[in-house]
């Protein structure tokens, strides 16, 4: 497995810088979320991690060589990203879409093995895909779009995989099956994980540590229970929080705090 980490990492676009002096170090095995307001620069700091934009200013180490110094099919057969918006409007099956994966392995004109394609359809099957194989890519609904994409990183095999809201368009059935598979890629394959997160308490559920963007930069680093303070969450969000405990799991529960005009009223009927 190879480790990724950041050194003094400025992340923006053209003039403008959006996150600043970014220093993470992205551990085997474990899953970094990334939390905080809309607008904060989760997906700006991922597009970075991603190679879809180059640094403004510092470091991406990949194995300790510079992530802009190696070739793109090196970076891409060991880091898989999948953004925000996995629509395709390429005329293509949803197998030939998840077996575009296997293309830093094979080059895209070698035919499939047998064994990349006992990958591809082992990443359809973890996905809840399997049987859709001829179904078009842009037919899919917005779920069924993430979760095609999800399988085509799958079907990479990669040491380091970024997400970016992986679960934003699924139900709470599917939400629940790509978290479990992501934190099963984790801990139990080795594989380090990069993820936004929008909904806090599924954050704290299944990082190992957070990263609260905000405010240019990281605004608070650790466990979830040292990030998800009611202080620094109510600075950040510019929004009262009350922070609790999981009933079940004991990690942190984050709720909106008592900013209401308008009480609600209990009904006896």
């Amino acid at each position: 497995m190879k480790k990724l980490r950041t050194e003094e990492l400025n992340c923006g676009y053209s003039s403008r810088t959006v996150l600043e002096n970014i220093c993470l170090d992205i551990k085997e095995g474990s899953i970094l979320g990334l939390i905080g307001p809309n607008g904060s620069g989760k997906s700006t700091f991922l597009n970075t991690l991603a190679r879809m934009i180059k640094p403004k200013k510092g470091k991406i180490l990949l194995a300790e060589k510079d992530l802009w110094k190696i070739s793109s099919r090196e970076a891409a057969s060991t880091m898989a990203f999948t953004p925000q918006d996995t629509g395709s409007t390429l005329p293509l099956t949803i197998n030939q879409f998840v077996q575009l994966g296997r293309a830093p392995h094979r080059g895209w004109l070698l035919p499939l093995t047998a064994e990349d394609k006992k990958v591809v359809n082992d990443a359809l099957k973890k996905t809840g895909l399997e049987g859709f194989q001829d179904r078009y890519i842009t037919e899919l609904s917005g779920g069924e779009q993430q979760r095609a994409a999800l399988a085509r990183v799958l079907a990479q095999e990669p040491d380091i995989l970024m997400l970016d809201e992986p679960t934003s368009h699924l139900d709470i059935k599917y939400q629940t099956e790509i978290l479990e598979m992501v934190a099963d890629l984790a801990h139990n394959q080795g594989i380090s994980v990069v993820i936004s997160i929008h909904d806090l308490n599924t954050a704290a559920l299944y990082s190992d540590r957070l990263a609260l963007i905000g405010k240019g930069g990281i605004a608070a680093y650790g466990t979830p229970e040292e990030v998800l303070k009611e202080d620094i969450l109510t600075e950040i969000y510019d929004t009262p929080v009350i922070v609790t405990s999981h009933p079940l799991f004991e990690t942190p529960m984050v709720m909106p705090g008592i900013n209401r005009k308008i009480k609600k009223k209990v009904i006896n009927l």
